[in-house]
């Protein structure tokens, strides 16, 4: 199986809303970027658009795509989205990069999809998308 990126990226994410951060393997490029929110403020007539910062960020879901072993089901409970993923009270997953470098990614976010792909040999695939909400940094 092909990976992507620096043999120094790792993933962590937790099992479950405020639960154990367990390690990922994953094949896709993740997206790791902090947004600061502008509002467009071009007068109408002007030919060049202009932007104004709003003061805000936010950060764009994470999209995760990889493998799980089959003998070990371990990948899939993570994954599985849980009734606390969906409660209105929800603590949310927390979610922690660290790239080449040593630089950190810390988030959290609501897992929203899960989905399982067809079995590749002895490896099912998966897909989940974690919805941020809060504040990002980088450390």
């Amino acid at each position: 199986m092909a990976l992507y990126g620096s043999k120094d990226f790792t993933l962590t994410l937790a099992d479950a809303p405020g639960g154990t951060p367990r390690a990922i393997t994953l094949t896709n490029q993740v997206a790791l970027k902090i947004i600061a929110r502008m509002m467009n403020t071009t007068a109408l007539g002007v030919e060049w658009d202009t932007v104004q910062p709003t003061g805000s960020k936010s950060v764009e879901n994470i999209v995760m795509e990889g493998f799980f072993n089959d003998g070990s089901n371990e990948s899939h409970a993570m994954f599985e989205i849980k009734t606390a993923d969906s409660a209105p009270a929800s603590v949310g997953r927390a979610l922690v990069a660290t790239v080449g470098g040593g630089k950190t990614f810390t988030v959290t976010g609501h897992l929203t999809e899960y989905s399982v792909q067809p079995n590749v040999g002895d490896h099912t695939g998966f897909s989940a998308v974690l919805a941020i909400f809060g504040s990002a940094a980088w450390a």
